[in-house]
């Protein structure tokens, strides 16, 4: 198969792979199939190895979330207040939906992480780093409003 970039070949390859994500870090994935051209060192992703990093990834944001304060949680209309919308329209929010706000469930009913609300107010996109002494920073300034 013909990179794209350079036009070298990719080459299947079986081995360790790095991948650092900008929201949770480095994120390592041993022996899993990918390939990675012979010239620039593209890579594309095998359908096993993008699972594998999606499911790390989804573990480690669950695990911040679950071991933040639930103080640090507002409900849905409070997160919709915050955004100065209607409930429906926060809940049918696609970007809500995907993801760019951080959120749980608490008792079964959804709770959205204060400061993934705020950045997304201002920047459209609540999405922070995780293991970042800028994000700590960042919480400790949205909790003391």
């Amino acid at each position: 198969m013909k990179c794209y970039e350079c036009g070298g070949n990719y080459v299947e390859r079986y081995d360790r792979y790095e991948y650092d994500d900008r929201y949770v870090g480095l994120i390592v994935v041993e022996g899993i199939q990918y390939y990675s051209c012979d010239m620039c060192d593209d890579v594309l992703f095998s359908l096993e190895m993008t699972e594998a990093i999606e499911k790390e990834r989804d573990r480690r944001i669950s695990e911040f979330i679950e071991n933040s304060p639930v103080k640090d949680f507002v409900s849905s209309s409070e997160a919709a207040t915050m955004l100065g919308v209607s409930r429906q329209a926060f809940h049918k929010n696609r970007r809500v939906k995907r993801g760019f706000i951080y959120q749980t469930k608490l008792s079964g009913t959804p709770v959205y992480l204060k400061q993934s609300v705020v950045q997304y107010k201002d920047t459209g996109d609540g999405r922070f780093p995780l293991d970042s002494v800028q994000s700590r920073k960042a919480r400790e300034l949205v909790l003391s409003k």
